[in-house]
């Protein structure tokens, strides 16, 4: 069973002329939009959904990580940075030595 809604005037949108409109609210959610112009005798209508469009629902699959070379650890870096400490040259009383360090008492408390 539809139910009228609405009613009014509205201009025709084949004359542009005063036009008759309504607005029908039918069973199945959807409602229809009538403009009837006397003067051409047009009828005009549009039917939309009361209901929201439902969105579909898509679930991307994640892709595996690939297989990666295992980090080395700390300990390993610090070794290494150790070994290129002691190839460092260090200027001692006006000579250069390689593989010595300087101490605090030379360049001050942060070396």
């Amino acid at each position: 069973m539809s139910v009228v809604v609405e009613r009014g005037s509205a201009r025709c949108p084949h004359c542009v002329a005063v036009a008759d409109y309504t607005f029908v609210e039918s069973e199945l959610d959807t409602v229809r939009y009538e403009v009837d112009c006397h003067s051409c005798g047009e009828v005009y209508s549009e039917v939309s959904s009361l209901a929201p469009a439902m969105p579909t629902e898509r679930i991307l699959p994640i892709p595996p990580l690939p297989p990666g070379a295992p980090r080395p650890s700390w300990r390993r870096h610090l070794a290494t940075l150790g070994r290129a400490a002691g190839r460092l040259r260090v200027r001692v009383g006006g000579m250069w030595r390689v593989g010595e360090t300087s101490t605090p008492s030379e360049y001050g408390a942060n070396g």
